[in-house]
């Protein structure tokens, strides 16, 4: 957990020193946008920066970094996309051969059919058989519960009875 100030950190610690001092010696750039990857879940702990990106300096042109929204944890997940390029362009594929569908006889008419059904094979995410209704509203409270503390947390009410009250809300919702 290596915090240094060069890559968004409030504060430096030694780890975060020594890889700083690694850095000076590769040609590896940072391309973090010193936003916070962890916020911090104890009062009196800073939101940090702990998650890196490093690259060459023919890739930092094409790289773009971001952090991703809340997903229940206290790190954040970040995202990396590095442009390829442009794709080629798609052609229509061309048959050598052209059947005929247009007769009668058993044949054409399979091939007929078969041209014209084209499914859509896409698959629904399904809960795992263990995931039933209670475990549901499990998961409902503790989002909420969550983005409760989230918004005292911005509001500055972070004080350990608020918290407590927060909690004692969601078992009182839970009866």
């Amino acid at each position: 957990n290596a915090k240094g100030r060069s890559w968004g950190n409030i504060s430096s610690n030694t780890q975060g020193e020594d890889l700083e001092l690694a850095l000076e010696t590769t040609e590896l750039l940072c391309i973090n946008t010193s936003g916070v990857t962890r916020i911090a879940s104890r009062p009196g702990d800073d939101d940090s920066v702990f998650d890196l990106t490093l690259v060459s300096p023919q890739l930092t042109a094409v790289c773009r970094w971001g952090i991703l929204g809340y997903h229940g944890s206290d790190h954040r997940p970040c995202i990396i996309l590095v442009n390829k390029g442009r794709s080629k362009q798609h052609r229509p594929v061309t048959h050598s051969f052209q059947y005929d569908t247009t007769g009668q006889d058993v044949i054409s008419r399979i091939r007929c059919v078969k041209r014209g059904k084209h499914t859509n094979s896409s698959k629904r995410w399904e809960q795992p058989p263990w995931w039933d209704d209670e475990v549901e509203k499990a998961w409902i409270d503790k989002r909420c519960a969550v983005r409760r503390w989230q918004t005292a947390r911005k509001n500055g009410t972070t004080h350990p009875a608020d918290i407590l009250q927060l909690k004692l809300a969601v078992e009182t919702r839970n009866e």
